[in-house]
């Protein structure tokens, strides 16, 4: 799970381009993994 936590901050820190977008089931898959809901609020606006 670290790894993939690793990946999706990565992406969230870079600037949004296609590769961001490319990447949003990766980072769903990602945040629902972790506890509380601020994290997938957060998400929702990438979609």
């Amino acid at each position: 799970m670290e790894n993939t936590v690793w990946r999706a901050a990565s992406l969230l820190l870079a600037y949004p381009d296609q590769r961001l977008y490319d990447q949003r089931p990766m980072l769903r898959a990602a945040v629902a993994e972790l506890p509380g809901g601020v994290a997938r609020s957060c998400l929702d606006g990438l979609y």
